[in-house]
């Protein structure tokens, strides 16, 4: 049995059923854009994985009660953001808010020119990289959406496939919304 790593789309793998011990992604339901998207993968993750095969990941979560807009922007103000591409996925989760269908970039992004102006002034003023701003520019046109589930969502996904073995949240800064989970097949 080979160690070949596969690409192909989570809800559809070329793999056999139960022909897998593990299998491991990295922010993959955001990159779904739907809670939907995000359980259909489990079903088929589940489907090629042998009995007690592990799924694990590092989830991009949003917190269960969502940030404000208007505060995360607040912060900005106050200059209490020192890491942009953090704030970046943090105001992505903010204008998701509590949907389930995700959100599009190009609303992440109109969000954030309605509230910056010149980005380029606001970088140099915090220091922040210009590939930092050029990250957050990026989603101007873009209609792909991603999907933040919040931690409960993601227990809820887990559920009718899996025992979650284990939830570690990462010492680094705003390490709770990147929990890594192990989970077991049931």
């Amino acid at each position: 049995m080979g160690t070949e790593p596969v690409r192909a789309d989570w809800r559809a793998m070329p793999l056999r059923t139960a022909s897998r011990d593990v299998a491991v992604g990295d922010g993959c339901y955001t990159a779904l854009g739907s809670y939907e998207n995000a359980a259909s993968t489990n079903a088929e993750i589940r489907r090629v994985l042998r009995d007690r095969g592990r799924f694990c990941l590092r989830s991009f979560v949003r917190p269960d009660r969502p940030e404000a807009v208007e505060g995360l922007f607040g912060e900005l103000a106050q200059g209490s953001v020192s890491n942009l591409d953090l704030f970046r996925w943090r105001l992505a989760m903010a204008v998701q808010g509590s949907s389930r269908g995700g959100v599009r970039l190009s609303d992440v992004w109109r969000c954030w020119s309605e509230h910056i102006g010149d980005s380029r002034a606001l970088a140099e003023r915090h220091g922040w990289p210009d590939s930092a701003r050029r990250n957050v520019e990026r989603w101007r046109d873009v209609e792909m959406r991603y999907y933040f589930p919040s931690l409960s969502e993601l227990h809820a996904l887990a559920a009718p496939y899996f025992e979650v073995v284990s939830c570690e949240i990462p010492g680094y800064e705003w390490g709770e919304r990147f929990p890594r989970i192990v989970m077991r097949a049931r």
